[in-house]
């Protein structure tokens, strides 16, 4: 790269997360495919990647430095910007549906559960999320608040994923998984571009943005978005809750004054609201719904430094500082959360064998909350101040046929002490382009706030109801815990990718997760409280009060299988699909479940789930994808299996403009939504079928 020049940025981002081998495969719906691209011989396709590139696409999340990713130890994905383009979607929860092994509930239409693995419910709690390498999980908000991510689809790069633990480089609550979201560089953004998107739902979204040169050797571009979601329907078809809408604001500049040095500087503003239908537990015969609006603003800002010393050594300094609130609850509950953060890594090649990884860094949360009636804090401020380093070492041996990586990290935390971080992985390069890799990991989850001082108050049981046989109201309560301690898990998985020159490529991932002291609401023995009935009477049982503590209790193991299968059948016609399945010990029905939380969250994820996509190419201006997926009932939860069809066409009527036209939940009129993996109790509602027109200008 030579100085002045900022197309030749660097690649060297130590802030990702894995590997492309994406979903693919045969799919029914491909015949059509067939059928249009033969008839039309297109002289030109959307494709921006082939096969071969994918997979030699250097990422840099399982090893913290730029590696091939057909050469990771780790069962990763990566999502690209025609990925993006031909599902259609606009958030970032509908686009990590494409990754194997990931639950991707709608809980409304703009609140969705996210995880790899198990535990999927609304906070995302093991699964750490990144965005340009800052951490968007937050311990005072019991993990990721989706809602409030307003982000922009047409500024992302890639999206990077690993499955399974990833703390030995990014640390705490990297437990099943690790997300980042990777925004093009200013230079990618050069001139102006307007995207305006219309639902029959009478939801909709915009994007704007403008960018332009600093000088020879720096670009920046401005953007803003917004949305609104529709809201949810009763069974009668009459709103439950209103839309939902939000907005965000950004930049991002880029500056290379040498052949060996890159900073970028960037930030945003998003502003949210939304309601929840609410239906806490009342003394009357049956819960209540009434709505609750949610009421969320964030901003950040983030600078960053990368040297290259030569193509084998680097080093990357970057901070940021962030602040979120939130306020919901039937407003008892406000909540702001202030991170500073800043971190320094570096590698280098030694003896042409060894390359080594080591980084340090720092940082500080101040979390303040007020709140009254169903929930209250022992604490209203709290500040805590973690310290992390890690070390991680990767070595090429016969004659570079086996690659043996090993690293850790150790942390100190606020919350939770001492953590410790250990992995090692290995990769065979087999005969008949075959990788065999295998991996044993350690990671943890920190206690939420909440569950350490949160006092939660659900109100009463129903005399004579099924689950209060008693003639008297029960009052349920659940108490936090400064005793808890993180819940550790060790992670066994195995792999194997295989490719097919450049038409197909099949991906493989086993893993068994063993968890400990997870985090359960540990229900005592029903109380009864005494008052007397009449003036000066003697004291008589009223009610009962049952109240639930959080502990450190369970353990628990989950086996699962992934696979993805990638095939080019023509030039003009590709198709995907992707399976995994999963099976849970040491987890059962119980009537704790009524506060369930920990390893009962484990048993809310589908049995299984499948995906069939075929994307194909109609003439030069327009292609199509057909996009199926099936997913298995949820265990513990009134959620059915469920079988959902999108489809999209693409138009490009000039080289400036593209019209597309989406459909989503094409096979029912209206869907029930996933409240079971509200943390709140919620009236169920359905999503309705949608069809959107989005129109794409470049100027």
């Amino acid at each position: 790269m030579g100085k002045g020049k900022v197309k030749d940025k660097h690649y060297f981002e130590p802030n990702a997360a894995t590997t492309p081998i994406r979903a693919a495969g045969l799919s029914v719906l491909g015949l059509v495919a067939w059928f249009f691209a033969t008839a039309a011989r297109a002289e030109d396709v959307f494709v921006d990647m082939e096969l071969d590139q994918l997979l030699q696409l250097d990422i840099t999340s399982v090893a913290r430095r730029p590696i091939s990713a057909d050469e990771t130890p780790a069962a990763s994905f990566v999502i690209t910007q025609e990925d993006i383009r031909r599902t259609g979607a606009t958030t970032v929860p509908d686009l990590l549906r494409l990754v194997p092994g990931f639950e991707v509930a709608d809980i409304d239409n703009s609140y969705a559960a996210v995880a790899p693995r198990g535990f999927n419910w609304r906070s995302s709690n093991k699964l750490l999320i990144l965005i340009d390498g800052r951490s968007i999980y937050s311990t005072a908000f019991l993990g990721v608040l989706w809602d409030q991510q307003i982000i922009a689809v047409e500024e992302i790069e890639r999206i990077e994923v690993l499955r399974g633990p990833g703390a030995a480089l990014w640390g705490a609550n990297a437990v099943n998984g690790v997300v980042n979201i990777v925004s093009k560089h200013a230079v990618d953004s050069l001139g102006a571009k307007a995207v305006v998107r219309y639902d029959t739902n009478n939801a909709g979204r915009f994007f704007v943005r403008q960018g332009f040169r600093l000088g020879d050797n720096g670009a920046m571009r401005i953007f803003a978005n917004g949305r609104r979601d529709a809201g949810l329907v009763g069974q009668d078809g009459s709103d439950l809750i209103d839309d939902a809408k939000g907005g965000a604001a950004g930049f991002r500049l880029d500056w290379e004054p040498t052949a060996r040095d890159a900073f970028t500087l960037q930030g945003d503003i998003t502003d949210f609201q939304s309601e929840q239908p609410l239906g806490f537990l009342t003394p009357g015969p049956s819960s209540v719904p009434r709505r609750q609006t949610v009421l969320g603003d964030s901003a950040s800002i983030l600078a960053r430094w990368v040297r290259s010393f030569s193509p084998n050594s680097g080093l990357n300094i970057q901070t940021y500082y962030d602040r979120m609130s939130r306020q919901e609850i039937d407003d008892d509950l406000f909540s702001v959360a202030d991170n500073f953060n800043v971190e320094a890594s570096h590698f280098f090649n030694f003896a042409n064998v060894n390359t080594f990884v080591w980084g340090v860094g720092y940082r500080h949360t101040f979390v303040s909350a007020s709140s009254s009636g169903f929930l209250n804090l022992d604490e209203t401020a709290v500040r805590q101040n973690d310290f992390f380093g890690f070390v991680h070492n990767d070595a090429m041996l016969l004659d570079d046929r086996l690659l043996l990586s090993a690293g850790i990290r150790v942390e100190h935390s606020g919350i939770a002490d001492w953590q410790f971080h250990p992995n090692v992985r290995a990769l065979w390069n087999a005969p008949d382009d075959w990788r065999i890799w295998a991996a044993v990991s350690r990671a943890t989850r920190t206690p939420a706030l909440t569950e350490l001082g949160g006092n939660f108050e659900f109100g009463e049981l129903t005399p004579f109801s099924p689950i209060n046989p008693t003639p008297f109201p029960v009052e349920l309560a659940l108490r936090g815990n400064h005793r808890l301690e993180a819940e550790p898990l060790i992670a066994y998985e195995l792999g194997a990718r295989k490719k097919w020159g450049d038409r197909a490529s099949l991906d493989i991932a086993l893993f068994a997760h063993r968890y400990k002291d997870l985090i359960e609401a540990n229900v005592g023995q029903l109380t009864p409280i005494l008052a007397p009935v009449s003036p000066g009477g003697p004291p008589q049982t009223v009610a009962f009060e049952l109240i639930a503590t959080f502990e450190n209790e369970t353990d628990a193991t989950v086996y699962g299988v992934e696979a993805s299968l990638d095939a080019k059948i023509t030039d003009f016609w590709d198709v995907r699909a992707a399976f995994d399945t999963r099976h849970f010990e040491g987890v059962g029905i119980s009537d704790r479940n009524i506060l369930g939380v920990g390893a009962y969250l484990l048993r809310r994820s589908p049995t299984y789930q499948a995906r069939l996509q075929s994307n194909f190419v109609i003439t030069k201006d327009l292609d199509a994808s057909v996009w199926v997926r099936r997913s298995g009932r949820i265990l513990d939860t009134d959620i059915e299996a469920l079988t959902e069809l999108d489809v999209r066409i693409g138009w490009r009527p000039t080289k400036r403009a593209e019209i597309t036209l989406i459909g989503e939940n094409l096979l029912k009129s209206r869907r029930p939504a996933a409240s079971d993996l509200n943390f709140l109790p919620t009236m169920p509602g359905l999503i309705e079928r949608s069809v959107a027109l989005q129109i794409g200008l470049r100027f």
